[in-house]
């Protein structure tokens, strides 16, 4: 008997990624699920329905006894499924689901659009880089966090991204970032200027997540989008250096190594909202 399994679509596309990812990769494992995007049934007919169970996160669904009564029954994954150890554990299998998508296999969004992956995946980056270059990722704005009851934001201090650069021999630097929105991010870009980087600033998210996979030394932010990029570029390539970046006691994003052979993982403490409120002065 085949069991149907979806997830409730919440935050940005690399959050939609690792939900939709999530779910392909149960169906794999276990060989009884069809994956199938809630779009197509109304939401009423989960609630309504016993035959659906609740997944929030699972480890290794071969292992985990939260899973075993799931394995009989439609599963409804709700959560962001960011700890990144299952995916990194099964990386060819995820690498082998994204090479062996369909065009009409679609993910929806939290815009309510239908975004196909697989053409999203092939798009390929306007610029070369080479195995001299750094493509460094940053993640501002919203990160700014406002909402946040400890006066801290999610944004990584530029202080620690110079720093690392320092150390590290580049003929190039790239700074892929959203649209500059605010005084304080000018500012933070500033800070940069004794690299003489070439800004990727603004692009479309197509665009963006290309840089992130096809650069051979990329520097995370701490963004779904950014690691989940990172994660699928595909294993014929080069091998790739990553910095991969941590929040210190961030419980909720896990983004961990994805090769242990040439992986660097950098645990930080983010900027206070006093910090980058100084720099609207």
């Amino acid at each position: 008997m085949n069991f149907r399994i979806t997830y409730k679509v919440a935050g940005r596309t690399g959050n939609n990624i690792f939900q939709y990812l999530a779910c392909k990769m149960i169906c794999y494992l276990i060989g009884r699920h069809n994956y199938v995007h809630i779009k197509s049934f109304s939401m009423a007919s989960i609630f309504n329905d016993d035959t659906w169970e609740a997944l929030t996160i699972s480890e290794e669904p071969f292992t985990d006894p939260i899973f075993e009564p799931l394995r009989r029954a439609n599963i409804y994954c709700e959560g962001f499924f960011q700890d990144t150890r299952l995916f990194v554990k099964h990386r060819d299998i995820v690498l082998d689901i994204i090479n062996n998508l369909g065009p009409n296999e679609k993910m929806p969004d939290n815009n309510c659009n239908m975004r196909s992956l697989s053409k999203f995946m092939s798009y390929q980056s306007p610029i070369y880089f080479n195995e001299s270059d750094i493509v460094l990722s940053l993640r501002l704005d919203d990160f700014y966090k406002s909402d946040a009851t400890d006066g801290k934001s999610m944004v990584i201090p530029f202080k620690f991204y110079c720093d690392l650069l320092r150390t590290l021999d580049f003929d190039r630097l790239y700074i892929v970032c959203d649209k500059i929105r605010h005084k304080w991010e000018q500012k933070y870009l500033d800070a940069f200027e004794e690299f003489d980087p070439i800004l990727l600033i603004g692009g479309s998210l197509e665009q963006d997540s290309a840089y992130m996979r096809d650069a051979t030394r990329l520097i995370h932010s701490n963004s779904t989008l950014c690691w989940i990029n990172s994660y699928l570029t595909p294993t014929f390539r080069p091998k790739k250096e990553r910095h991969i970046i941590q929040l210190i006691n961030d419980d909720v994003n896990r983004m961990g190594i994805i090769d242990p052979e040439t992986d660097i993982l950098h645990c930080v403490n983010p900027m206070t909202h006093a910090e980058i409120d100084e720099l609207n002065l």
